[in-house]
């Protein structure tokens, strides 16, 4: 199976892949990235090392993040590199495009001679499938991404977080919950949401699904949601201990156990609010 990777979000990372697995083709020490933005770079971003009979020989690879590569483009880029000194045996223009078959047969068939290098092109479906070729490449990709992806890992947790707190468990008053056993299941359900990442309603009906927050590296987030969990933990903990108490609010057990839940999930909203007023969420209503 074939797997799909992510393309990169900016040039800046597809530099940063192509450089990578030109390393893993060629060898760390025999790979350079070339110059920065804003340099003159003669259409060269990154510089492989090749040992040949005759001597090493270099390649140059020219990165392209764009949504239409055409062939005059192409040419361009071979005319800027005419000037990098010394000249590469090989220039390689590589793009976040998918393969094009015309494109492609144009570029391969640049002769030689035209501007004193071969000229090859590689497209993303070629990156994806070296990328598949690795498992070592595509682990240090995937941990790449993911690491650039953390803000939005976060906003999508907090997100999910946000719907799985905004339900009757969470904002009616205690004293219009029927069922004491369906609360401790939909506490459950939030307690194992917390965990895993999977939100179930109470008849194990998928409701929501996201990485658990504990894989999420936004340091500020994972304490945040590992200060909810304890909360949860205290709160589900009570109802399952109280829960004949709950059942009848009216008698003074009762009221004593409304008071002492509803203030401990006023507690727990509060906290989550704050975090969702952060990113910009509504907050959830709080009932006391």
């Amino acid at each position: 199976m074939l797997l799909e990777f992510p393309r990169p979000a900016d040039w800046n990372g597809l530099e940063h892949l192509t450089a990578m697995l030109v390393e893993y083709q060629y060898g760390i020490a025999n790979v350079q990235r070339y110059g920065r933005q804003g340099q003159k770079q003669n259409g060269v971003d990154i510089l492989a090392s090749v040992w040949a009979p005759a001597g090493d020989n270099q390649i140059a690879y020219q990165c392209k993040l764009v949504q239409d590569l055409t062939l005059s483009e192409v040419e361009a880029e071979c005319t800027k590199a005419k000037a990098f000194k010394p000249a590469p045996a090989r220039y390689v223009v590589v793009t976040s495009i998918a393969r094009d078959a015309k494109l492609q047969s144009s570029v391969r068939g640049i002769p030689a001679g035209t501007y004193g290098f071969e000229v090859d092109i590689w497209f993303w479906d070629d990156l994806n499938e070296r990328l598949n070729r690795s498992a070592d490449a595509a682990q240090a990709y995937f941990s790449t991404v993911t690491l650039e992806a953390q803000p939005a890992a976060a906003n999508t947790h907090a997100q999910a977080l946000h719907r799985a707190l905004d339900r009757s468990a969470f904002k009616d008053s205690i004293h219009l919950e029927r069922d004491i056993d369906e609360l401790i299941e939909a506490l459950a359900a939030t307690r194992g949401f917390m965990r895993t990442g999977i939100l179930y309603d109470n008849r194990r009906n998928l409701v929501e699904s996201t990485a658990p927050h504990w894989k999420i590296e936004e340091k500020g987030y994972t304490s945040f949601c590992d200060g909810l969990c304890k909360a949860l933990d205290k709160l589900y903990d009570f109802v399952v201990a109280k829960r004949d108490e709950l059942r009848d609010t009216s008698t003074n057990d009762g009221v004593v156990a409304s008071i002492e839940f509803m203030s401990q999930r006023s507690k727990l909203i509060a906290r989550a609010n704050r975090e969702f007023v952060r990113r910009s969420l509504s907050a959830l209503p709080i009932q006391i």
